[in-house]
């Protein structure tokens, strides 16, 4: 059933890919833009995104100018290092020992896994092989020999989530670091000590200048609501738990996870103990970094959590004597997990397509202001969709001026950032501001209405264009001549 999971996952994914052929998102397009870039240049911009550069340097090799086809290629890389460490999980009977089947099927089956496998994103091929690493990992600390194959695959792991995504490196290297404490095993020693060594080395080169100017643009967490139901219910559906509908499954969910800990009947009580004990510690860091804003920074909890909750679906099955629970259950995940991700990439293409009409929709003599609540998104949309429209001015509220006619995304536009200054000066003579309509505090909020206000005070015509439950797109005309 795992793998019939994966492999359906897998082959829908490919087919509305094909099929769709969806376009980036906000952040594949920075993370596409900034690849494309020299080396000597693209060094330095990263040096302001929050992500090591291995991922940037692989799509160099990759059609960026295609989302398609980096799409299909990023997917099937996800599956197959997936599909790893199944064949790894279930060769060394693993699956069997733990009964990890019912946790790792209800894993691969939730829109967590379906969304993040097809982003072109760090994540995407981080969080398979930091669950290679830790079954790796797991499997050879309790081994009174251990192989050099698996001490090599170790290594290679760590190395790779390295240079590509450090929330998944840095899970993976204190993993590492504790099972030696525990474990006390020279090869594991010497691998941590190896990396250790590795990590101060990367610190000095690349690092530390990253985590100095980027210190500041971490406080945009702080604008979420950091809620862990919320992101229990978007791992489910990819959905905010607003409806009674999205409700039962949530509630059906936290229930399995209390049947695993409760009522765990994997006869292995070590492996039961620290699976509670790596949830506990891992939910209190989502809370204290406030990482539940999104589901992609809390993968392994929500793993974690998966893990739990198959325990708590053979603890359900056991209840009622029955093992016809289990192909209902993985469906319902299943189908709330697909439908919802296949929701969110429609509605990603739709608004993008909105704010083209909107843009064309303007005659080509006429300057036409962008403006996006995101930070460097209008610079972002255009060249991915208006390159060569020279009608068309990316503008940023957060720092009026800054990304105006430039032709890349450089380290000054992902650092420089200040609160909206008003009044606002009006430069152009129509404006576009989209408004993302997220769960964000009343401060953030009231920064975007009075942008709104100004522009309506400050302009001859403003109309709603089109509102849907993603954003507003609010369209400003004649703004010089009132």
């Amino acid at each position: 059933m795992v793998y019939f999971i994966l492999i359906l996952g897998y082959s829908l994914n490919l087919i509305f890919i094909s099929i769709f052929k969806y376009n980036y998102s906000y952040d594949e397009i920075i993370v596409t833009e900034i690849s494309k870039q020299p080396i000597s240049t693209l060094l330095n911009t990263i040096k302001a995104e929050p992500h090591p550069p291995g991922f940037y340097f692989l799509l160099k090799f990759l059609p960026v100018d295609n989302p398609t086809a980096t799409k299909l290629i990023i997917t099937s890389a996800s599956f197959i290092l997936s599909t790893a460490t199944i064949f790894f999980l279930h060769k060394k009977e693993l699956i069997n020992k733990f009964k990890l089947k019912h946790g790792l099927t209800l894993f691969f089956s939730s829109f967590t896994f379906l969304s993040t496998s097809t982003e072109v994103k760090q994540t995407s091929l981080s969080a398979p092989i930091l669950l290679l690493f830790l079954s790796t990992l797991f499997y050879t600390a309790n081994k009174n020999k251990i192989s050099q194959i698996n001490i090599i695959t170790i290594n290679i792991s760590v190395l790779l989530l390295l240079s590509l995504g450090y929330i998944n490196y840095l899970i993976g290297l204190f993993t590492l670091i504790a099972i030696c404490l525990i474990k006390k095993n020279k090869l594991l020693i010497y691998s941590s000590i190896f990396q250790l060594i590795i990590l101060l080395f990367f610190l000095k080169l690349f690092a530390l200048d990253q985590i100095i100017i980027n210190t500041h643009r971490f406080s945009w967490i702080n604008e979420f609501y950091s809620n862990p139901i919320n992101l229990l219910s978007t791992h489910i559906s990819g959905f905010y738990s607003q409806h009674p509908a999205l409700d039962i499954p949530l509630i059906f969910f936290l229930l399995l996870i209390f049947l695993g800990i409760y009522k765990n009947n994997t006869k292995t009580p070590k492996a039961f103990y620290y699976a509670q004990i790596v949830a506990l510690i891992l939910f209190l860091i989502t809370i204290i970094t406030k990482t539940s804003v999104r589901v992609r920074y809390s993968t392994p909890l929500l793993f974690t959590l998966s893990t739990l909750a198959g325990w708590g679906l053979i603890a359900l099955n056991n209840a009622f004597k029955t093992n016809s629970l289990y192909k209902p259950t993985i469906s319902l995940f299943f189908c709330l997990g697909f439908l919802g991700h296949i929701y969110n990439q429609t509605t990603i293409q739709k608004n993008n397509q909105i704010i083209v009409n909107a843009v064309n929709s303007f005659p080509e003599n006429k300057k036409v202001a962008l403006a996006i609540d995101r930070e460097i998104y209008p610079l972002a949309f255009k060249l991915k969709f208006f390159k060569n429209k020279k009608n068309l001015i990316p503008v940023n509220f957060f720092n009026p001026g800054l990304i105006e006619n430039s032709q890349t995304i450089t380290q000054k536009h992902l650092t420089n950032y200040s609160l909206p200054g008003l009044p606002l000066k009006i430069k152009y003579e129509n404006y576009l501001f989209v408004d993302i309509q997220r769960p964000i505090k009343s401060n953030s909020e009231k920064d975007k209405i009075n942008l709104i206000l100004t522009l309506n005070k400050s302009c001859k015509q403003s109309n709603i264009i089109n509102i849907n439950n993603s954003f507003t797109l609010y369209s400003f005309e004649d703004c010089l001549s009132k």
